[in-house]
């Protein structure tokens, strides 16, 4: 009787341990998987149509490519976006991300987050430069 209980009671240490490796993992996936995409929005600054593609890793280390219709600050208002970010909860943070203009290759880079809403499954893009206006991302591909 005593044996059976101890294997009883390991057998349920063992079930809790799985299940909360198995949430674990899960969460961490999720959180990849809700910013991971092709996403775009609009910027009311200028409005321009406006993308950003995000490729995550299962370490929750992010990259951000982003491309406008309309770079104002660029001189032919051509330019990418370019930066290397971490996933904190529901928040993508992108330190330096970093504007390249196409014609003379110049730059400038500004702390940039993403935060995921989960009620309508969208992202928010917001700067440290309150000059620069939030922009709000709808997925459009994984």
């Amino acid at each position: 009787m005593k044996s059976q209980s101890v294997l009883l009671l390991l057998l349920l240490i063992f079930t809790i341990m799985f299940s909360s490796i198995a949430c674990t993992n899960h969460v961490g996936k999720t959180r990849v998987s809700q910013f991971s995409g092709l996403w775009e929005g609009i910027d009311t600054g200028d409005g321009s149509l406006t993308q950003r593609q995000i490729t995550c890793a299962q370490d929750d280390s992010c990259l951000v490519l982003g491309a406008d219709s309309l770079f104002s600050f660029c001189e032919t208002n051509q330019g990418i976006l370019r930066g290397q970010g971490f996933i904190e909860g529901d928040i993508l943070k992108v330190p330096d991300f970093t504007l390249t203009c196409l014609q003379d290759n110049q730059q400038v880079s500004v702390d940039t987050s993403f935060s995921f809403e989960p009620d309508n499954r969208t992202i928010l893009e917001e700067t440290v430069e309150p000059s620069i206006s939030p922009i709000r991302f709808q997925k459009v591909s994984r």
